[in-house]
């Protein structure tokens, strides 16, 4: 929620389109700039876009670098406690991630909340990453077993 207050709108922002229907109807749209198409299968191709006039684009009349820097501050400071904690059993940090060994048999070494501010899990508690593989910040992939479905 934080986050959206100094979101920036000039951004290159990517939409997944499982419907070819869908996406000739956001290629011609206008006030955008399509940049690319990546194909991620035959069913699913990925747009990178922006909007391209200054006026078209949505913005919050509340959104100004001092609140940006004042929420970047307090969540790097807090992301800092989540990192000192896990150590050497981080795998991968990011701006406001952390994907980090647990052992089965061993208490959560994160606790895991839906408040502002906490950490929140983006897997179901039966799944289990089984392989791993980062690029630059903002950009990894992992594949999962599902214990419950035996997937």
């Amino acid at each position: 929620m934080w986050g959206k207050l100094t979101d920036r709108k000039k951004r290159t922002k990517f939409n997944k389109n499982s419907d070819p229907h869908d996406l000739c109807r956001f290629l011609p749209m206008p006030g955008i700039e399509v940049a690319k198409l990546m194909f991620d299968s035959d069913d699913v191709c990925w747009a990178s876009w922006r909007f391209i006039a200054e006026e078209e684009i949505p913005s919050l009349s509340h959104t100004k670098d001092v609140i940006e820097a004042y929420v970047t501050a307090g969540t790097r400071i807090q992301f800092c406690t989540y990192q000192d904690m896990l150590q050497e059993r981080a795998v991968n940090c990011d701006t406001d991630s952390v994907l980090y060994v647990q052992p089965r048999d061993e208490s959560a070494f994160v606790e895991k909340w839906d408040n502002l501010g906490a950490m929140n899990s983006e897997l179901k508690l039966s799944f289990i990453i089984e392989e791993f593989v980062s690029g630059v910040l903002k950009n990894y992939a992992f594949k999962f077993f599902d214990s419950a479905t035996d997937k």
